[in-house]
């Protein structure tokens, strides 16, 4: 409903009748040789933009960062200021994160996950603090709404139609929050097999400027009903009503440090979220060029998964049996909404050449008909744009689209002499390979492109880097259905645009961004899954993927995995699966049980039993029947084998057998066992991948635990215990995609597999692994004929 309302409210702004004013077009004169585009900029008045402004009634109360639940300076002491977009005036300085903000934000959402109230507050308890916080929202929409219009300059009518949206997520994300669970796989063989969803941790979150508070609900939403903790960056232009409703969270009872929000500026702040090695997840939504950077920022650091919410350069298609005014209407609405600083925004409006025409000349109407000014005013359309930068840049594209032969229809400069406003304007006879039809303006300039068939507008609406939406506009179910398949786009509006519902996922095809907000989708960006190649490797991969086309990247990679030995196990058999878990394909797997936690009481009797189980290896011949043990697979991993061994010795591990080639033909390593092995030697830090047991003593489950998790890697994890209590703490404890009660190594089909941390992105097998070859398309067709269609 909140959608429904939202977007009947923005759409009903055209019944009435609008006038709108203009400033001189000075530097025009030279440039604007297309002589209908000069005319039609002569008919509008040169008052001002903006009179008598209206005072905000709100006070702006919290302007520093908070950290651990109190609102605190930047280390530096530094602060930044805030503007009016109206009047490019401060309202206000806030604190300027950097480095340090970060660091301290990220240490209180880690306390947080790890030790405080939060993880183990119950599903249903979470879902309360989210339902009493949508509560204080609805108290404060006012204050709320004015501070958006204030320090954004959206119309402060469609701000407070904005807040019963960001209720709506609010209430929709409490829903799920007990009702996030795995599945009971079924697999060949005597194996109970199921799969926990479990948070991913702290969660790194930078938003937007354009829709500051709903953006705010889009990203912090699903992370808290997933039962993450939080460091939020707001976007430096628009840092004041997160920062409220921040407070309003703590008010409804969310423990301190499970939602920081720190203010600053990208290559600072944002720059530190994006690369820290404690943060587990990155949400972002901007630019498609910061994006790039942002993804390769995190593939450097921890290869931490990134959901991405990027650009957009949407075709809005008109079709010849279209109701041309109504189409005009919709086009309208899908262009300049929100001054056109929309990442979906319709910036590409295809029309059929029967009907371009009329589409054309009643289009250009509409736009001299746009009510621009003081946002807080009744009936304004529009605002100002965001700051001087967002300003220069559309004026920018506009002088681009007359220089390239566009047809300036109506607009073109600015409006009055104070503040960022522009003139809603219309450019006609535009081409694909004009700036203003490639590139994302994000302002209120509206290009009309002429088509002749379906097949062509297909490749033309396609032929762009971006895939964030489309709208369609048209009578025929048969065209209606062709589109909404053939258009590379992830969400397809048909006779309607722009609407947005908590339960309707949001996201990009191409460079148009990664995975999915809102809806179910949403809940997977902030959950892993528990049940190919080198993490080092794999980051160079993320890295590429990242600086060419933003290509969603699964990987799965490096491992140190635990294999942990209770003091009630039956030793012998403890020894044989875990001289299998290491040994096995010459411990060429990336899951191999490579650390040997061994509990002291049955220490030194699996010691020793281990021992001999290596020295009965048999190593040679990969050809003949009862080896065991082939070579390794080539000359470079031998000599990185041999180096790690020499390392253990160096390091004063205990070698108990092995330790050497084995002949003198071949890459073949003596079956190696260490004891009296430390956590901070190299052979138990690393991935060796070779056949080299390490043998680790530990007193209790809470030691064990910790020194298991301490790793940068989380792919698989082995446990031998007789009791059951003790193999559910394992399970839920361990950091691993993978825990094997008393097995190892069991993969079936249906078994999802990949990792935790730096082990990996994504999962393959089971049901999961078809997520990583399906993109999401939201397709959205009103049902009961609203009367703006």
């Amino acid at each position: 409903m909140a959608a429904r309302r939202l977007s009947s409210w923005l759409l009903s702004r055209s019944l009435s009748s609008y006038s709108h004013s203009s400033g001189a077009a000075s530097w025009l004169h030279s440039l604007g040789r297309n002589s209908g585009g000069w005319r039609n900029i002569n008919r509008f008045s040169t008052a001002a933009a903006v009179e008598d402004l209206i005072t905000p009634q709100v006070p702006i109360r919290y302007t520093q960062h908070l950290i651990n639940g109190k609102f605190v300076d930047a280390a530096s002491g530094k602060t930044f200021p805030a503007y009016d977009p109206r009047t490019g005036e401060v309202i206000a300085n806030v604190a300027e994160g950097d480095v340090e903000d970060i660091n301290r934000a990220v240490s209180a959402a880690r306390k947080a996950f790890d030790e405080g109230p939060w993880p183990k507050m119950s599903a249903y308890e979470r879902s309360r603090i989210l339902l009493r916080f949508a509560d204080l929202v609805e108290k404060h929409s006012d204050e709320l709404a004015a501070l958006e219009t204030w320090n954004n300059g959206k119309p402060y009518e469609q701000a407070k139609t904005e807040l019963p949206l960001f209720v709506r997520l609010f209430h929709y994300y409490a829903g799920w929050a007990d009702k996030i669970h795995g599945l009971t796989v079924p697999a060949d063989g005597d194996y109970h097999v199921q799969t926990l969803h479990e948070p991913v941790g702290v969660a790194g979150q930078i938003i937007p400027w354009n829709f500051p508070l709903v953006m705010f609900a889009w990203k912090v939403g699903p992370a808290l009903a997933c039962g993450n903790t939080i460091v939020l960056k707001t976007a430096e232009q628009t840092p004041l009503t997160a920062l409220f409703a921040a407070k309003l969270f703590h008010e409804a009872g969310l423990p301190e440090g499970v939602l920081n929000i720190v203010s600053g500026y990208g290559p600072t702040a944002g720059a530190a979220l994006a690369s820290h090695m404690d943060v587990d997840k990155l949400a972002f939504t901007g630019s498609t060029d910061t994006g790039k950077i942002v993804l390769e920022l995190a593939a450097r650091s921890n290869l931490k998964p990134v959901t991405l919410e990027l650009g957009g350069k949407s075709p809005f298609i008109v079709f010849d049996d279209a109701d041309v005014d109504k189409a005009v209407e919709l086009a309208h609405f899908a262009l300049f909404f929100n001054q056109g600083q929309c990442c979906c925004a319709g910036s590409r409006t295809f029309v059929h050449e029967r009907v371009y025409d009329e589409f054309l000349e009643k289009s250009k109407k509409r736009a001299l008909r746009r009510v621009v000014g003081d946002p807080f005013k009744k009936g304004v359309e529009q605002g100002p744009q965001i700051d001087g930068e967002q300003f220069e840049k559309v004026l920018r594209y506009i002088k681009s689209g007359i220089e390239s032969n566009a047809t300036l229809e109506c607009g073109g400069d600015r409006l009055g002499s104070k503040g960022f406003f522009i003139q809603p304007t219309v450019f006609s006879n535009v081409q694909d390979d004009m700036l203003i039809a490639q590139d994302e303006i994000f302002g209120p300039v509206q290009s009309i492109l002429k088509f002749k068939d379906t097949d062509e507008v297909i490749a033309r609406a396609n032929r762009t880097r971006y895939g964030l939406a489309a709208g369609v506009f048209t009578k025929n179910v048969e065209t209606a259905h062709t589109m909404m398949r053939a258009l590379k786009a992830g969400t397809v509006w048909i006779n309607c645009f722009d609407v947005f519902d908590a339960a309707i996922p949001f996201g990009g095809y191409k460079m148009s961004g990664i995975g999915r907000e809102k809806g179910i989708y949403s809940l997977h960006n902030y959950l892993q899954l528990a049940f190919t190649g080198s993490t080092d490797t794999g980051k160079i991969v993320l890295e590429l993927a990242a600086r060419s086309n933003l290509k969603p990247v699964t990987l799965e990679l490096g491992g140190k995995s635990p294999f942990i030995v209770f003091d009630d196990a039956d030793v012998d058999k403890a020894v044989e699966l875990a001289h299998f878990a290491l040994f096995f394909n010459q411990g060429q797997c990336c899951c191999a049980g490579s650390r040997t936690f061994v509990h002291e009481r049955v220490y030194d009797e699996f010691l020793e039993k281990s021992k001999k189980r290596a020295l009965r290896r048999v190593v040679g011949d990969p050809f003949k029947k009862g080896v065991e043990q082939g070579p390794q697979i080539d000359g470079e991993q031998f000599e990185k084998v041999l180096r790690y061994i020499k390392s253990g010795i160096e390091s004063n591990a205990t070698l108990e057998c092995g330790g050497d080639r084995l002949g003198s033909k071949g890459f073949f390593i003596q079956p190696t066992v260490f004891s009296n092995v430390q956590d901070d030697m190299l052979i138990a830090q690393d991935e060796i991948f070779g056949p080299v047991q390490s043998i680790l003593k530990f007193k209790d489950t809470d030691e064990v635990i910790a020194r298991a998790n301490r790793t940068r890697y989380g792919l698989a994890a082995g446990v031998f215990t007789k009791n059951v209590e003790t193999a559910h703490t394992m399970m839920r404890a361990l950091k691993a995609g993978t825990v094997w009660i008393n097995c190892f190594d069991v993969f079936d089909a249906a078994i999802p597999f990949g990792g935790y941390k730096m082990s990996g992105i994504g999962r393959e097998k089971g049901i999961y692994s078809l997520h990583n070859y399906l993109q999401v398309k939201a397709v959205v067709t009103p049902l009961n004929n609203p009367a703006w269609i």
